[in-house]
């Protein structure tokens, strides 16, 4: 059974799946009140050296302040990070 978190929550397995093709095309994740109300958030994977998620960097804040106009901005700056913390793992 699928159980949406709240009212913008993907709404089926179906959903989740295009949604999922989207992240993995663009390298990064969107929450737009998906989850929490009033809270939205930009999260990209943190690689090891056999290129598995280990790890994620996220950028959550209130939905007024992570917009779409924001978007991008935010994305590159996690992705950015997300990137730096992949080469340290895949070091150590």
């Amino acid at each position: 059974d699928w159980t949406k978190s709240t009212s913008t929550s993907i709404g089926s397995p179906e959903a989740m799946l295009k949604e999922l093709e989207l992240v993995r095309e663009r390298g990064w994740a969107l929450d737009e009140q998906e989850t929490l109300a009033d809270t939205s958030c930009i999260a990209a994977p943190v690689f090891d050296a056999r290129h598995r998620v280990v790890a994620a960097v996220a950028a959550i804040g209130h939905a007024n302040a992570v917009t779409p106009e924001r978007y991008a901005t935010l994305a590159e700056m996690v992705l950015s990070a997300a990137k730096a913390m992949s080469r340290e793992v895949s070091e150590t």
